[in-house]
């Protein structure tokens, strides 16, 4: 594979990380959104505190899974590669449909990553919210 095609495949994974952390989180599936970050990885919000580790983001993610009804989504991926090592920048949008659809936060998430053996995985995951609607 040459170096455009690997770094191509390497974006599409990276994006597709992200959808299966959204996925995970907003279903309820907790142990596989904790598994989206890296050992001792980090999710840090200003509105919800900084969680590193797997046992503090399975600790996390079990009370946010279970206090939040709703969608993350995320768009306008921007990723830079750099070996072994990635940033991501990206759109957040969530959508709380608890008794209704409304958009309850919007934000970038600035993300570190690192390849492992089981595929790209989050390091730090910093939520920098624009909005704080909820």
């Amino acid at each position: 594979m040459d170096a455009q095609t690997a770094a191509v495949a390497d974006s599409i994974a990276i994006r597709e990380l992200s959808a299966r952390y959204n996925f995970a989180i907003d279903e309820g599936r907790v142990e596989e959104w904790a598994a989206t970050f890296a050992e001792g990885g980090t999710f840090e919000s200003a509105l919800l505190g900084t969680h590193t580790g797997s046992e503090a983001l399975l600790e996390f993610g079990k009370g946010y899974s279970a206090a939040f009804t709703g969608r993350h989504c995320t768009t306008d991926h921007v990723v830079d590669l750099d070996g072994d090592r990635a940033h991501q920048r990206c759109y957040l949008v969530l959508v709380n449909n608890d008794g209704g659809c409304r958009v309850s936060t919007t934000a970038v998430y600035e993300d570190d990553l690192v390849r492992t053996a089981d595929g790209w995985r989050f390091v730090h995951r910093r939520v920098v919210p624009d909005t704080a609607l909820h």
